[in-house]
């Protein structure tokens, strides 16, 4: 995919700035209905939200993800 480069940068930088969390939580999302999304555990996302990147297909899922919620939160 032509933008997944830049979906994985973004979701990294968001991972770095400990943003991911804020954007779950105000989007009223749980830990297990984003695990659900992306394909993979709870404990993952939760890993994910205290600043370990996510790797392979789950990054590029969540990396979409966090950009809908962006846009959902008006960011």
């Amino acid at each position: 995919m032509a933008h997944e480069p830049l979906e994985l940068a973004h979701m990294r930088f968001l991972v770095r700035l400990g943003l991911v969390r804020e954007l779950r939580i105000g989007a009223g999302l749980t830990l297990l209905e984003v695990a659900r999304d992306v394909g993979v555990t709870p404990s993952c996302v939760h890993y994910w939200e205290r600043g370990q990147n996510p790797r392979g297909e789950p990054a590029v899922k969540y990396a979409r993800l966090l950009i809908e919620l962006e846009i959902l939160a008006g960011r």
